[in-house]
This record gives C-alpha cells, sequence and structure tokens, in this order.
C-alpha cells in the first residue's frame, strides 16, 4: 500500500515555472524487481539533480503508487500479472520530493494517463501531468503552464507488422489526447526499439532545413545532426510519428561524443 502522503509543501525551486530548468532521464531499466536496484535509482537522482526519471521495462505487475527511500515518488503502470517464466513490459515515473509535491498542489491539472493494453498483452505508456505558476499579472491575476511527462516502451522489430502497426495507430491515438493539453510543455522519453537515424541520414536532403522548398520534409527540423546515422527498418513509423506531431529529437541535437 501506498503511505499517505506528505502535506504539498512547494519550494520557489519546485514552482517557479519561469526560471525552472527541468533534469529529465530516460532509462530501460530492464527490470526493477531486485529492490536495491530501485532504490539506486533515487540516489542517482539526488546526486545529479534529477527531477523526474522516465523508466521502460519494469517487470512489475500492476498499477500503482508509493514513496521509495528519500521521499522520491514512484508511479507505475503495469500488467495485472507477470508470467512464471520471464517478464515483460511495464512503465514507471519517478518524481523527485519537489516535483511530487508540484504534483500533488496542482488541483485538477494532476492528472495520471495510463495507456491500456497493447503489443505482446503489456503496458507500455504512462504520462503524469501538473502545473505550474509561470507569472502573475499586474492585476494580481496569477498564470499557470502545465509540465506533462510521458514514458513509452515500444515493441522491438521482431513483432508481426500488424502488432507494430497497432501499436502505432494506439501510440498516435494517447499522443493526440495528451496533446491537445493547452498551455502545457511535453517531455517524451521513449525506447524505441529502434535507431531513427540523425539529419546526416538524409544526404537526398542536402541543405539547411531553414532553406526554402516546395514540400520539405519536416524532421529536418525534428532531428539533429548528432546520433548513431544508422535508420533500422522500424525508424520510418517513430519518424512518422514525429512529423505527425512535430516531436523534436532532443538528444540529436547534442554531441555525446559519438558515444550511442
Amino acid at each position: 500500500d501506498c503511505p499517505p502522503s506528505p502535506a504539498p509543501r512547494t519550494s520557489p525551486r519546485a514552482n517557479d515555472c519561469s526560471a525552472k530548468t527541468f533534469r529529465v532521464y530516460n532509462h530501460n531499466v530492464n527490470g526493477l524487481r531486485d529492490e536495491t536496484k530501485l532504490e539506486y535509482i533515487p540516489r542517482i537522482m539526488k546526486k545529479k539533480n534529477i527531477d523526474a526519471y522516465l523508466i521502460q521495462e519494469t517487470h512489475l505487475s500492476g498499477d500503482f503508487e508509493k514513496f521509495i527511500i528519500d521521499n522520491y515518488y514512484f508511479i507505475h503502470h503495469g500488467p495485472e500479472t507477470q508470467p512464471t517464466n520471464g517478464a515483460k513490459g511495464g512503465v514507471a515515473i519517478i518524481l523527485s520530493p519537489e516535483l511530487h509535491a508540484q504534483w500533488q498542489s496542482s488541483g485538477k491539472a494532476k492528472k495520471i494517463i495510463r495507456g491500456g493494453f497493447l503489443s505482446g498483452e503489456t503496458t507500455r505508456i504512462l504520462s503524469v501531468s501538473m502545473k505550474f505558476e509561470s507569472h502573475s499579472e499586474n492585476n494580481g491575476n496569477k498564470k499557470y503552464h502545465n509540465l506533462c511527462l510521458t514514458t513509452i516502451y515500444f515493441p522491438h522489430s521482431g513483432y508481426k507488422e500488424k502488432d507494430l502497426e497497432s501499436f502505432n495507430n494506439d501510440v498516435s491515438i494517447f499522443l493526440s489526447n495528451i496533446l491537445s493539453q493547452k498551455n502545457t510543455t511535453h517531455i517524451i522519453g521513449a525506447d524505441t526499439n529502434s535507431s531513427i537515424g540523425s539529419r546526416t541520414s538524409f544526404p537526398e536532403n542536402e541543405f539547411s532545413p531553414n532553406d526554402d522548398d516546395e514540400n520539405p520534409d519536416p524532421v529536418l527540423n525534428l532531428l539533429g545532426p548528432f546520433g548513431n546515422p544508422r535508420k533500422s527498418k522500424t525508424a520510418e513509423a517513430v519518424l512518422n510519428l514525429m512529423r505527425e506531431f512535430q516531436l523534436r529529437a532532443a538528444s540529436s541535437f547534442f554531441d555525446n561524443n559519438n558515444k550511442y
């Protein structure tokens, strides 16, 4: 059972959206059945000042929330049961104590949105939303801005084509729902089980993404120049979702010294 939540406490660091820079990590953990592994993540979050940790493949069952070490908050979405032999799926989001307090104090903007059973009869999508005060107007009225954190676990290429297409359709519907929220910043962490390439993967478009062209591929503005240039066979489905919803692959805009 989840212990009772403490009274919300909003610190300047957590509540000042205009000055806040969020640090969010994304990680396929390949199982969290080992409690020591679950305790390790909050320690890393505390050490590196990470606000939210987006997780795929927990291999845990059930939908639940609970406090873990140092008052970090674990929100989970998993199948009702896991197979006797092996394990599959499960997604989660861990919030820092500050971000959890902000989520708790968000009123109607406080949301958990769980995707249904998808490919492989497991759970693959989870979103958490909250509200921040962005600024106050001269008349004293407060303005607010929302933050939506989403974790997605894509099926691998070994699934049947119809299952992959069904998953992509379900993801498209889910994204249409959460991205329709107004005045909201979205951060999506995903294990796409594919390599989507980089801007350099499109040699046929040897021009700046801002150059004038009748039909420029919008992905040129959504992919950066860094990362693995190889595109796997499942890449196009992910790229089509990026095109459809104007989703930027943020990590491809930063040089990580070819460590991919």
